[in-house]
């Protein structure tokens, strides 16, 4: 505790650095159970009156508050960067192609963080890549990813957690012992090259450097477009109720059905 009343509080005891490609919220909560606290506790010790579990602090950190934590980290700013999300235009307010978690209070309503749980086994940390819209299945482990608990379909809110951030907040299943189904074929090109979109300047289509806000934000506005028209009437209604919502308030099968549904056209364009 601080030696005096509004003294600031001084470097973390027990500092660790990030992990590859870790979620700023994932960091959080494990420096928290580091230190023996709650990720309520330690954030208002060290952060006091800095709004963070009832906001989305992935897409909502500010500037101010990624020096303050990279003082208190011992890592760097650009470290703490790294772990936040953005979306094509880089702004804060830009919220395209991230998936949408439903703030209310401190828990969320909506399932927008996914997971592996074999990845969670392997190395115990939730990945920027699992808020992406695009992002659907796991490379790694040829899995599609899951976005509840299996036990009682919770959204996954590891800062709910007081014990270990791979298990259920609201039920305390074990995450990483969910039931796994195997990926669809043809859709992991399509998600690596969106996913990689979000980490480069240019990419390269049909041989030309395309500036990679303008093809993740072009591939948003036609996916709608070519998924009603691939969708007959015989659709399920809740894929059809997902197209409604909006990629980025959907669940991850659903995103998964739309994204399978515009992949086979955009993988060939435009020779197909």
């Amino acid at each position: 505790m601080p030696s005096a009343a509004g003294s600031r509080p001084g470097p973390w005891a027990f500092p660790s650095p990030p992990f590859d490609e870790e979620l700023l919220s994932s960091y959080l909560v494990r420096a928290s159970f580091r230190h023996g606290l709650s990720p309520s506790r330690f954030c208002a010790y060290h952060f006091p009156g800095v709004p963070i579990w009832n906001r989305d602090i992935d897409c909502s950190a500010t500037a101010s508050f990624a020096k303050c934590l990279a003082e208190l980290a011992g890592v760097s700013e650009a470290q703490v960067i790294a772990m936040q999300l953005r979306g094509p235009s880089g702004a804060a307010t830009d919220r395209i192609w991230l998936n949408a978690v439903g703030i209310f209070h401190r828990k969320r309503r909506r399932h927008g963080l996914a997971f592996c749980p074999a990845c969670l086994q392997d190395v115990g940390y939730f990945r920027r890549a699992w808020r992406h819209s695009a992002v659907t299945l796991c490379g790694r482990h040829a899995v599609s990813l899951l976005d509840a608990c299996q036990r009682c379909n919770a959204p996954v809110m590891p800062h709910r957690q007081e014990l270990d951030l791979t298990w259920c907040s609201e039920c305390s299943a074990d995450l990483k012992g969910m039931t796994m189904t195997p990926a669809p074929p043809g859709l992991h090109a399509f998600q690596q090259q969106l996913w990689a979109a979000t980490a480069q300047i240019n990419i390269e289509l049909c041989g030309t450097q395309v500036p990679s806000q303008d093809y993740l934000r072009g591939v948003r506005q036609v996916l709608p477009v070519l998924a009603k028209a691939r969708l007959k009437r015989t659709a399920p209604v809740l894929l059809k109720d997902a197209l409604r919502a909006g990629l980025e308030h959907s669940r991850v099968d659903e995103r998964q059905q739309l994204l399978a549904l515009v992949a086979d056209v955009v993988d060939p364009w435009p020779d197909g």
